[in-house]
């Protein structure tokens, strides 16, 4: 989010481009992921959630929901210059990526207990 009201960027469109990208699918997920009661209990976020329900309907499935997070991941390791390399946005990138094929592998049907099972002999 910051790096949308970075003001010392001003020759970098682009990063102003991919950092607004970045907060609006920062909210997406947090809207996803945050309980339903709470985000009921604000008018905005609601009508923001129910119009990502009803647009975006692959971000109720594993599988796009998987896709969408490891887009986010690519993003955000996207920012992560040599020359300035931020360790935290590094982590978070690749948290956020796993979490994405985490996702993924549970649409083809990888469970947490069945690969516990699968490794068990």
């Amino acid at each position: 989010f910051f790096g949308v009201v970075n003001v010392f960027r001003v020759l970098a469109p682009i990063t102003y481009i991919v950092n607004a990208y970045l907060a609006v699918f920062g909210l997406t997920t947090a809207m996803f992921e945050a309980s339903p009661r709470w985000v009921a209990n604000v008018p905005l976020l609601k009508a923001y959630r129910d119009g990502l329900i009803e647009n975006a309907r692959f971000l109720c499935k594993c599988w796009g929901r998987g896709l969408f997070y490891i887009f986010q991941g690519s993003l955000w390791l996207g920012q992560v210059h040599l020359s300035n390399l931020s360790p935290i946005t590094l982590l978070l990138s690749l948290m956020l990526f796993f979490v994405g094929v985490l996702n993924v592998l549970i649409f083809f049907g990888v469970s947490p207990q069945r690969a516990v099972k699968g490794c068990v002999h």
